[in-house]
């Protein structure tokens, strides 16, 4: 399973995960021979496609994703395979390669294409509604878009194909987070999912509220057409007859983004994939994007970052996260032995009180860990 891997990873690193690997592979084989168990696993973490046979390299590949993985990664056959598609973020291999994006004439990033096809971009505006098997043009609602294009798997979700392997994500949650974290993807721009209608419905309401943008999805099975003759390409959705509305809608925008980032924390430090400052870094990004945000909501990376986490207030931060009732930078500040006065900073969202703490422009001679 392992193949080169085997001369040259760790012995104890091997043996941990051979172990584990062998208890997700009986686990997966319920009575069966190892064998089955084996493709079962394999099958289920790497997303295969259902008619896809389960070959001698896709065992080698899951034998490499086991060695990248951790411990809590090698608990079930979930995890890894939610592991899988963290890999896909964090390596941009597969899915979120150079190879799967879709470029302007000036090569500028302007989506991603998942069908394989390795066709150019569609033209952004406008977009072509079709009805009673007539294409009319619709001015499109979008602007500076960033388009994802997929195509319906069978059995529900969407087929990825990339130049390296084919796979499936039928779970919204998973396909949110590939479009979310694309770090190809401009600032500003908006986000529009040329997917299987029903399942772009769930995935733009994740997307819109991990990234603050307008996501747009079909109202009906969506496409890109290209003329026969011209060689025109455009975005298309089918309408029903009598459905003189628009094609495409967007969801509201999230109402609370102070409450979604802390969500963000909550999920990524337990789950151990991104630390504190990585996803404070993140959102920012998101929030710089956003015209009139509340500035209460702007990162300080410095030695008080930990001060201020809407909703949360200080308070609740020492009584319930802090560690002795004390942030980080204070437990620092007492091993170093040079307290700092209290200043003030700005206040909390929603809140006119002010919160003590270092200053935002406090120069720290390292961050604490």
């Amino acid at each position: 399973m392992f193949g080169p891997q085997w001369s040259r990873a760790p012995r104890p690193r091997l043996q941990e995960t051979s172990e584990a690997l062998y208890a997700l592979v009986e686990q997966a084989a319920a009575g069966r021979p190892p064998r089955a168990g084996l493709a079962g696993l394999t099958r289920e973490v790497l997303h295969l496609p259902r008619r896809a046979r389960v070959s001698s390299q896709d065992v080698l590949d899951l034998g490499a994703l086991a060695l990248e993985a951790s411990s809590d990664d090698l608990e079930s056959a979930e995890d890894l395979a939610a592991y899988f598609i963290d890999r896909q973020i964090e390596t941009r291999r597969d899915a979120l390669a150079e190879k799967t994006l879709l470029r302007t004439e000036d090569r500028s990033p302007a989506g991603r294409d998942f069908t394989g096809t390795g066709q150019r971009l569609p033209e952004p505006a406008p977009y072509l509604a079709e009805r009673s098997g007539g294409l009319a043009r619709q001015p499109a609602p979008w602007r500076s878009p960033y388009v994802v294009v997929a195509e319906e798997a069978d059995g529900g979700g969407v087929e990825i194909v990339t130049p390296w392997r084919t796979f499936v994500v039928r779970d919204a949650v998973e396909m949110a987070r590939i479009i979310s974290y694309d770090s190809r993807r401009p600032r500003g721009a908006d986000i529009v999912l040329a997917l299987p209608a029903a399942f772009a419905a769930q995935v733009a309401n994740l997307v819109s509220g991990t990234t603050a943008r307008p996501v747009w999805y079909p109202l009906g099975p969506a496409e890109v057409a290209t003329h026969p003759t011209t060689g025109d390409r455009r975005l298309a959705v089918r309408r029903s007859p009598g459905d003189t509305g628009p094609g495409w809608a967007t969801p509201p925008p999230p109402q609370d983004l102070g409450l979604i980032r802390a969500g963000m924390i909550a999920t990524s430090l337990s789950a151990g994939h991104h630390s504190f400052h990585e996803v404070m870094r993140g959102a920012q990004l998101a929030l710089d994007g956003i015209p009139g945000h509340d500035p209460a909501l702007d990162y300080q990376d410095n030695w008080g970052r930990y001060w201020n986490v809407h909703p949360l207030t200080e308070q609740e931060l020492r009584d319930h996260v802090a560690r002795d009732g004390l942030f980080p930078d204070e437990h620092a500040r007492a091993l170093l032995d040079t307290p700092a006065p209290a200043r003030p900073r700005p206040p909390a969202v929603n809140s006119a009180a002010p919160v003590t703490g270092p200053a935002p422009g406090e120069p720290a001679p390292g961050r604490p860990t």
